[in-house]
C-alpha cells in the first residue's frame, strides 16, 4: 500500500495560540512548539502472512509487516515499523487453539526508538456457522531504546473475551462483542 496527504496535526497539539489555566490564574501564551504542525507525507506499508500445514489439524505460522512514514519538512515526526509474528494453531472440532510470539521494532527519524516483545494465547470456539467466541491472553514486554525514555518501560499482560456473530443479508454483517482488562507495571 502507498499513500500520500496532508497531515494537519502531525504532533497532536492544540491550534489555539494560548491556553486558559484557571488554577493558575490566567491565560498563557504557547511557544510555536507547543502548536499543531502541519507537513505533506508519503507512507508505504506491505507485510503479509504464510501458513504451513503440519497435519489435518496442525499447522504453523508467520508473517511481518513494514511501516514507513516520511514526512516532507518534518523530519523529526518520521516514523518507520517492523512487526515480525510466528505461532502454531491446532483444531480440534469446533475449537481453535493459537499460540504465538511477536516482535516490533519502532523507528523515529530512522532511530531506533522502542520495541515490543509479545507472547499470546487464544481459544476460538464455533458454537455454530454464524457464531463464535474467543479467550485470549497476552504479556507485553514494552522496552524503551534512549536513557531518558526507559522509565516508560513496562510489562503489560491482558486478558479478553469476545463473541462474534455473522447477520446473513444481502451483504453478511458481522457483529462483535468483546470485553478486556489488563495491568501494566513499570519494568
Amino acid at each position: 500500500e502507498l499513500a500520500t496527504g496532508v497531515d494537519t496535526n502531525l504532533n497532536q497539539a492544540t491550534s489555539a495560540s494560548s491556553v486558559a489555566i484557571p488554577a493558575f490564574g490566567g491565560s498563557y501564551t504557547l511557544g510555536s512548539a507547543s502548536l499543531a504542525r502541519r507537513d505533506e507525507y508519503s507512507a508505504a506499508t506491505a507485510g503479509g502472512e504464510a501458513q504451513y500445514l503440519i497435519d489435518d489439524s496442525t499447522a504453523l505460522y508467520a508473517g511481518g509487516d513494514l511501516q514507513l512514514r516520511d514526512y516532507l519538512k518534518q523530519n523529526a515526526y518520521d516514523i518507520g515499523s517492523i512487526d515480525a509474528r510466528a505461532g502454531i494453531s491446532f483444531a480440534d472440532g469446533k475449537n481453535l487453539y493459537r499460540l504465538g510470539a511477536g516482535y516490533n521494532d519502532y523507528r523515529l527519524q530512522s532511530d531506533r526508538y522502542r520495541h515490543v516483545a509479545t507472547a499470546l494465547g487464544e481459544w476460538r470456539h464455533g458454537f455454530d456457522a454464524h457464531t463464535s467466541g474467543s479467550v485470549s491472553a497476552q504479556y507485553n514486554e514494552i522496552r524503551y531504546v534512549t536513557a531518558d525514555q526507559r522509565g516508560n518501560d513496562v510489562n503489560v499482560v491482558m486478558l479478553g473475551a469476545g463473541l462474534s456473530h455473522v447477520i446473513q443479508r444481502a451483504r453478511p454483517v458481522t457483529v462483535f462483542v468483546g470485553a478486556f482488562a489488563g495491568e501494566e507495571r513499570q519494568e
